[in-house]
């Protein structure tokens, strides 16, 4: 994947990026160069080259797939039926990272100041 940046500032000069460019979590994976049209063109790591886990993130809570007897006493036990679930888009960065499919629920468990831990449940959709 390519991105080209142009900057032009108010004297319509073409500038030139160079080193890192402010994105520490790709380290010097992050370079910029010249595309045929004199922009800088900037690449970012692929498959093969380091990657984020985002499920490794500090800040982001414990994600699980729930197995199909666990979605189904859930279900019932609210009296509800899976669409009734809150959603999450199947594009989302951490239902990617936890490899969830559309119609999968999610739970997601997160450090709470007032419950210590609470429990929350997420309906996965296209």
């Amino acid at each position: 994947m390519h991105f080209y940046l142009q900057c032009r500032f108010q004297k319509k000069e073409e500038v030139t990026l160079r080193g890192n460019l402010g994105f520490p979590w790709f380290g010097d994976d992050l370079a910029a160069k010249k595309n045929k049209t004199g922009a800088p063109e900037v690449s970012l790591p692929g498959k093969n080259e380091r990657e984020i886990n985002v499920l490794k993130h500090e800040l982001v809570p414990a994600h699980r797939i729930l197995a199909d007897g666990e979605r189904e006493n859930l279900l019932e036990k609210f009296n509800i039926v899976a669409k009734q679930l809150p959603k999450i888009l199947s594009a989302d960065p951490v239902v990617k990272a936890a490899d969830a499919k559309v119609g999968d629920v999610l739970e997601i468990t997160r450090k709470s100041l007032s419950a210590g831990v609470a429990v929350y449940y997420r309906l996965v959709v296209a």
